[in-house]
């Protein structure tokens, strides 16, 4: 589940598709998820992630990227799920 959010936040976060801050906070679900259910990410999902935060950081800067992410922490994971699909 989480990893599919992963690969979710990577294709949004990618500069050709401009949703950087709906990447920050699909990566903020994610990570939730990761810490909630005792799991960690695989050296590939990993990678993802590093390259889908360095996109929308870049994109957000700093302080809009945290707040993103944040609030992405906070969504339910039906939510997020449902995010992610949209």
């Amino acid at each position: 589940m989480a990893s599919s959010l992963y690969s979710m936040d990577w294709r949004i976060s990618r500069p050709s598709q401009r949703q950087p801050e709906r990447a920050a906070q699909l990566l903020g679900a994610t990570e939730y998820l990761y810490e909630t259910t005792g799991t960690r990410p695989t050296l590939a999902d990993r990678a993802v992630r590093d390259r889908a935060v360095a996109n929308a950081r870049a994109a957000l800067g700093e302080e809009s990227f945290t707040a993103a992410l944040a609030k992405g922490r906070a969504m339910p994971l039906e939510q997020a799920i449902a995010y992610a699909l949209e």
